[in-house]
């Protein structure tokens, strides 16, 4: 996926129980917010600028932020 993982700020996921679902990781220089599953593999990202979420493989999921979608996909 594009962009550097230096510095981003990473938010914790969780279901209803408290469990750890996945992250997301908000890359400050290009904008994009990169979505990882509980053990941290990367499913996919969203690009705001293009206003695009893809998988993991760079396969074009869709137009808007969909990243929840591939977070169900790995559950």
């Amino acid at each position: 996926m594009a962009g550097s993982l230096s510095n981003p700020h990473r938010e914790t996921l969780r279901d209803a129980h408290g469990q750890v679902i996945g992250y997301l990781d908000h890359l400050h220089a290009p904008g994009m917010i990169l979505i990882r599953d509980a053990h941290s593999n990367l499913l996919g990202s969203y690009d705001p600028r293009l206003n695009e979420t893809r998988d993991a493989s760079s396969n074009l999921i869709g137009s808007s932020n969909l990243l929840a979608l591939l977070l169900g996909r790995s559950r």
